[in-house]
């Protein structure tokens, strides 16, 4: 079990060692087990999805903002020696990948960001459940909402929901304090990098305007929608994310 700087990460050996390594970054309360077997297998590329700290295998604590989880994410790719990546990152994740760029420019050579804003809006009062035990199933049906969208269908909402129950109170509580308390709508439009923004198209937690302000911010970037999916497109249309990611990835090396 790979561990580095108290963080366990799964590797996917691809067979193009030219081509930077490409780190998935999941969103809030998750681990690297959100993501799909074919994104967490892209052909042709060396594949790391860690555990943020305080997730899944990953030892530590959870944090409250996106700057903090991004230094981890630096610290852990410097002690693994990896000096230029694609990031590519799922909600909360996304916006780490945004932040890193922001710190790291050189080290980061391209983002796909996936559910991400610069900025999202989220209520006092879904922070307020989340952190008192009394209110908290309020909070996860404010979010079993919004993550889904309807077209997705039985099976995915019941896993999804069963998912939100076994996560810790203090995770999800942290995480989703990250996410409402980043905004980086005034420094976006510095990050040069090639960039790929990927949504659901009835997305209710980052809305298809904040997708869309974030790919016309951003100065080399391209919007791809995804109908009849939600915030968890990359779990509601696998095929269609994983086709997106590995185009824009081979279009970097094209």
């Amino acid at each position: 079990m790979p561990i580095v700087n108290g963080m366990y990460y799964a590797e996917y050996q691809g067979n193009n060692s030219a081509q930077p390594p490409v780190v998935l970054i999941h969103g809030a309360g998750s681990d690297h087990l959100c993501w799909p077997v074919n994104l967490r297998r892209l052909n042709g590329f060396r594949v790391l999805a860690p555990d943020l700290p305080g997730h899944g295998r990953s030892a530590g604590v959870s944090r409250q903002s996106v700057r903090e989880y991004a230094a981890d994410l630096a610290a852990f790719l410097d002690a693994l020696g990896i000096f230029s990546v694609v990031l590519v990152g799922h909600s909360m994740g996304g916006a780490i990948a945004l932040e890193t760029a922001l710190q790291h420019p050189a080290q980061v050579t391209a983002l796909a960001l996936i559910s991400t804003a610069a900025h999202t809006h989220i209520p006092a009062e879904f922070l307020n459940q989340l952190s008192s035990p009394a209110s908290v199933k309020n909070a996860h049906h404010w979010l079993q909402e919004r993550l889904i969208s309807p077209e997705s269908g039985a099976v995915l909402i019941r896993k999804s929901s069963a998912a939100l129950e076994s996560l810790r109170q203090e995770v999800l509580h942290n995480d989703w304090k990250a996410v409402a308390s980043f905004d980086r709508c005034d420094r976006v439009k510095e990050i040069a990098q090639p960039a790929r923004v990927i949504c659901g198209k009835k997305d209710r937690i980052v809305l298809l305007a904040g997708s869309r302000h974030l790919a016309a911010s951003l100065p080399n970037a391209h919007l791809q929608v995804i109908d009849n999916a939600g915030h968890l497109v990359l779990l509601e249309k696998p095929d269609e994310v994983a086709s997106g990611v590995q185009s824009f990835l081979h279009s970097l090396s094209g």
